[in-house]
């Protein structure tokens, strides 16, 4: 006689999987984009912005007052204005100290119309960015040292774009490492860091270039250099 088998019993339903993963954090084009529709066309004070900003790096901040110097066009006055918080964002975060808002600079007003347009421009450039294939090189900006040069690079930029100083792309040379280095650092990106080192050697031999000039002429290089850019034109142009 068989040996009577016990029913097997129906396995237990596993309860349905839930997906857990979590929600890719947005990219920096992306938060420079949804950050120009909060601002909308009216101005807004550094302090605002900051509130807004809130919860996300400082860096964010520096990258975004930084852009809309990173043309051709001189923007003297704005630059100095905001070239003095960006100085001082950089030398605290050179020092590794919390890189806070003075009461004294929250009131720095922004000009409306200008930071959505370069915004939005700024945000779909940095997605394409960030969209293109390739390895980032993240072990380049690894080491603390590395960091912290990173951060003594946007406090030196950022000075020398607070300068007022009437020359031919003094505001453009200064701003882009700043913009650069600060991108790097928010995206972990070593590629950006190596475009931000290309345009900080650029920056240093723009300014050395100035040095010689008016060691060389005095106060006339500037009057100089300007009257050859004119001539170059006026033989393009003909």
């Amino acid at each position: 006689m068989s040996p009577h088998k016990l029913p097997s019993q129906p396995a237990a339903a596993s309860p349905p999987a839930h997906d857990t993963a979590p929600a890719q954090e947005a990219t920096l084009g992306e938060k420079v984009i949804a950050l120009a529709a909060e601002c909308g066309d009216g101005g807004t004070t550094l302090g605002t912005l900051a509130e807004r900003l809130q919860g996300r790096s400082v860096l964010l901040l520096v990258f975004i007052l930084s852009l809309p110097f990173c043309q051709p066009a001189p923007l003297t006055g704005l630059a100095t204005i905001l070239g003095i918080p960006l100085t001082y964002w950089g030398w605290r975060l050179s020092l590794g100290r919390p890189a806070t808002l003075p009461r004294r600079l929250r009131g720095i007003r922004i000009p409306p119309r200008l930071f959505p347009s370069v915004l939005h421009a700024t945000g779909r450039l940095m997605r394409w960015l960030e969209s293109r294939p390739g390895d980032r090189l993240r072990w380049l900006l690894a080491p603390a040292w590395v960091r912290r040069a990173c951060a003594i690079n946007i406090f030196i930029s950022s000075f020398l774009l607070a300068l007022p100083a009437l020359l031919p792309g003094s505001n453009f040379f200064p701003a882009l490492p700043v913009a650069l280095t600060a991108a790097a650092l928010l995206e972990n990106d070593g590629r950006m860091l190596l475009r931000a080192l290309a345009a900080t050697l650029v920056n240093a031999a723009y300014w050395l270039s100035w040095a010689v000039l008016f060691l060389l002429y005095g106060a006339g290089a500037a009057e100089k250099v300007q009257g050859c850019l004119r001539s170059v034109l006026q033989h393009l142009r003909a």
